[in-house]
């Protein structure tokens, strides 16, 4: 079963028994662990959210109790289960290097192009500052809780305006690129918010602009395999983009934040917009220049599909006749349906993309619930 956090959880108690994957560790799924745990499930970790961290911090985005309930961790590489062993010893014989499946995809899925003339792709990550829940505190609260941070303590206090100041500074010196690029007319511009993003934000900048276009909801990667130019502040896309080969432009402006990420080591980064137009015109009119240069394609170790689904299987019931499952709707409010919604569709283009790099797998799919599929051999 595949699909959204809010379905599959629910539904743990109806569920086949078997594992339950979780692609995140923070303290809300560390909770959503606990109950899956205690309907007979096996439990997975790894936390895509640690991908961009440097390996002093690459421990902070899993929450402690993580271990109390998992079976196996999946580390992305070394540094980040040595990160996890030294902030979490009890987990030092549950995690397993397993590197990311998304690296495989990455490597040799193909992806249709979805905009027929050449583009410049702004991949935003405001989802504080420009948060769907309308409020920057009220972020902030979240953001904490999943990190189970205490908002009343010097230190949390410090991280949480560190992290309010940068994305004000990133939305400005963005913004200001975005204009530059508007006047500029070389290009469309496409502009794609994260899922956690107010859109309206972005579609009044397009206002007025019919080569600029706002995707929201959308599948990152066959837009940034197919931009002239990716754009984004310290997103972990800017990782995951070395291994596309699309040219990526950072913009990282403050470093008492920006300290703490892997990015720049990756991506050619500017701390303003000013900073970026001779090498984005370098690139454009010349195909040289910083932005040209070779990228770094070792994030990822070879075969991590494989070794994650070896680890997976270790942990598999035996298999039983399939009952009916009394499945039931998830209830979900607007802010979880804006943040994950696939339809069949989409998900079936995707479900292709990784059956190519079987040598033939044969999988049928059968739909549960809005965003949850079922999956099984014919």
């Amino acid at each position: 079963m595949v699909g959204q956090y809010w379905g599959l959880g629910q539904n743990a108690g109806q569920a086949l028994r078997g594992v339950y994957y979780f692609k995140t560790a923070n303290k809300i799924q560390a909770d959503g662990m606990a109950t899956v745990k205690g309907h007979g499930h096996a439990v997975v970790a790894s936390d895509e959210e640690s991908l961009g961290w440097s390996e002093d911090l690459a421990a902070n985005t899993t929450e402690a109790s993580t271990f109390d309930h998992c079976d196996r961790y999946f580390a992305f590489n070394a540094s980040h289960k040595r990160a996890l062993v030294k902030a979490f010893p009890k987990a030092r014989d549950g995690v397993v290097v397993t590197g990311s499946a998304r690296g495989d995809l990455l490597r040799s899925a193909s992806y249709e192009r979805p905009h027929p003339r050449p583009y410049i792709l702004f991949n935003t990550s405001f989802g504080r500052t420009n948060s769907t829940w309308g409020d920057v505190n009220k972020a902030m609260d979240l953001y904490a809780t999943a990190l189970q941070l205490d908002r009343s303590k010097p230190e949390t206090a410090a991280l949480m305006k560190a992290r309010v100041d940068y994305e004000v500074a990133a939305l400005r010196e963005t913004k200001a690129l975005l204009a530059w690029f508007i006047e500029q007319k070389s290009h469309d511009i496409v502009i794609r918010p994260h899922p956690s993003e107010r859109v309206e934000l972005w579609r009044e900048v397009a206002k007025g602009h019919p080569h600029v276009r706002v995707v929201a909801e959308s599948d990152p990667y066959p837009w940034t395999k197919h931009a002239a130019l990716m754009i984004h502040s310290d997103s972990t896309l800017g990782v995951e983009v070395t291994l596309l080969g699309t040219p990526a432009l950072n913009i990282s402006p403050l470093e008492d934040w920006s300290k703490r990420l892997i990015v720049r080591d990756v991506n050619f980064t500017v701390a303003s917009a000013e900073e970026a137009y001779g090498p984005v015109e370098q690139l454009l009119k010349a195909g040289a220049g910083p932005l040209a240069a070779p990228y770094r394609t070792d994030i990822f170790p070879e075969k991590s599909a494989e070794i994650t689904a070896r680890e997976l299987v270790k942990l598999l019931p035996k298999p039983t006749r399939l009952n009916q499952m009394g499945w039931a709707p998830a209830q979900r409010n607007e802010q979880e349906r804006a943040k994950f919604t696939v339809s069949p569709q989409e998900f079936r283009q995707a479900l292709g993309r990784v059956l190519a790099l079987t040598g033939g797998a044969k999988i049928e799919g059968m739909d549960l619930d809005d965003s949850v599929v079922f999956l099984m051999p014919p």
